[in-house]
């Protein structure tokens, strides 16, 4: 089986390395991106299984990016996982309908590791039904 990938983004160095320790741990191939304009590049190169973002980010924001993941029919099967501090700004972003699941920081290694575990499971899942 091909080992699963994920792309990191979040431009707190110490939550972006803690992500994708968790995310190592369960068996992805994680690589961690810190700064937002070079995300979609390398997201695009890649086409990880999994995606997590930070809503809050300075040049390009976690929902324009998540927007620009939603837009661009090579990400279609990509799981995107939203981190937020405040649930608040992600309704008022219009980003619920569009992230596969929201997150809200504090998040806990424990809940990184079950969502991701959740999501790829559910994508793989519907692969072999369909």
């Amino acid at each position: 089986m091909q080992k699963l990938t994920a792309v990191v983004v979040d431009d707190d160095v110490a939550l972006g390395d803690v992500f994708g320790f968790a995310l190592g741990v369960i068996g992805f191939e994680v690589e961690v991106i810190k700064d937002s304009r070079l995300a979609l590049e390398r997201i695009i190169a890649r086409l990880p299984d999994l995606v997590t973002l930070d809503l809050d980010m300075p040049h390009i924001s976690g929902a324009e990016l998540l927007r620009q993941i939603r837009a661009d029919k090579r990400l279609a099967a990509v799981k995107v996982m939203m981190m937020t501090g405040n649930g608040r700004a992600a309704q008022e972003m219009g980003v619920e309908e569009l992230a596969d699941v929201i997150l809200i920081k504090p998040v806990t290694y424990t809940q990184i590791k079950d969502f991701a575990l959740r999501l790829v499971q559910s994508s793989q899942n519907s692969v072999q039904s369909g």
